[in-house]
């Protein structure tokens, strides 16, 4: 390992990414090595050293700048250290959708982190300090953003009474069609499906965090990348209406749902006791999976637990 310049240590050591949509999972980057060329280099089996690029002497346009890449919605915590005599530091950044760098932050005497927000588009990070002969210089970090995958969407072929086995009987419903599927690809069959039911106490942001487009299992938008929040009670672009295989299912095949006259009322009495129940007593709502108002998801509706109706699913 080559031994590091000034500016090639202004970012150092640690990039510490924090999966945010899965509970705070984390990837430990390890000490740089000097490649030449700011590529990412492997240095153990649970990390990725990377080598920073030139930076240049002022905050106005950066420099070839080291790059790495980052799923969706990531959080990136950024770790440096600086050599002695340099201070007065500050952060600029430039989005993917900005024509220039801007002020991200000053920083406070001593601070060595920072914490990106969740990142949906690349972006360019530079580390801009004033050294001990009263100029600045910095160094400039670029993060490549995955583009998210599309969330694909289907009514089940088969159908179940009300009892479901809860929402996670419910979710391994969707999980066994998707993967039963004749289109699906396989990595659509291995992504995580939900059910789009909830129940009281649930946070339906954090089960469905909706973050792309909405398909329907024959290739039509359902929600765009714009809007893809299919629970906000809008308007579909295109009806879900049909199953795994990519059969169009008709006006009479009611699907279990959860919701009643609006989107965020939970009809607690007719969710076939929170989706554990098949008698004859209880009953459950029913949407249909023909329309683009929300009545596809809010029933006006219900049915007996011990009939039998289809399921929405949802990729994530």
């Amino acid at each position: 390992m080559k031994k590091l310049t000034f500016i090639q240590m202004l970012f150092t050591l640690l990039v510490v990414i924090t999966l945010s949509a899965c509970g705070g999972s984390r990837l430990n980057f390890g000490e740089p090595e000097d490649t030449g060329g700011g590529d990412l280099t492997t240095t153990t089996d649970t990390g990725r050293g990377f080598s920073l690029g030139g930076g240049t002497d002022s905050g106005s346009s950066a420099g070839e700048a080291a790059q790495f890449t980052v799923p969706f919605n990531e959080v990136v915590t950024l770790n440096w250290s600086l050599p002695e005599g340099y201070g007065n530091c500050r952060l600029v950044k430039q989005l993917a959708s900005e024509s220039q760098m801007t002020l991200l932050t000053n920083l406070l005497p001593g601070q060595q982190a920072y914490s990106l927000p969740a990142l949906r588009e690349n972006i360019q990070v530079g580390l801009i300090c004033r050294g001990p002969d009263g100029f600045d210089e910095g160094d400039y970090l670029t993060i490549l953003v995955d583009a998210p995958v599309e969330h694909l969407a289907f009514i089940t072929s088969g159908t179940y009474n009300g009892d479901l086995g809860g929402l996670s009987g419910a979710d391994g419903r969707c999980e066994l069609a998707a993967r039963l599927s004749t289109i699906f690809s396989e990595e659509a069959k291995a992504r995580t499906w939900r059910a789009i039911l909830v129940t009281v106490g649930v946070n339906v942001q954090e089960r469905f965090p909706f973050v792309a487009e909405v398909i329907n299992a024959n290739g039509q938008i359902v929600r765009p990348a714009s809007n893809p929040n299919l629970l906000d009670g809008g308007a579909l672009v295109n009806a879900i209406q049909y199953d795994e295989n990519g059969v169009l299912r008709g006006d009479n095949d009611s699907v279990w749902v959860s919701y009643r006259n609006n989107i965020g009322t939970i009809d607690t009495n007719n969710s076939c006791n929170n989706w554990t129940s098949s008698g004859s007593g209880p009953d459950g709502a029913v949407g249909e999976p023909n329309k683009t108002t929300n009545r596809w998801l809010v029933a006006d509706e219900d049915r007996n637990c011990n009939s039998n109706r289809r399921i929405y699913c949802v990729s994530f």
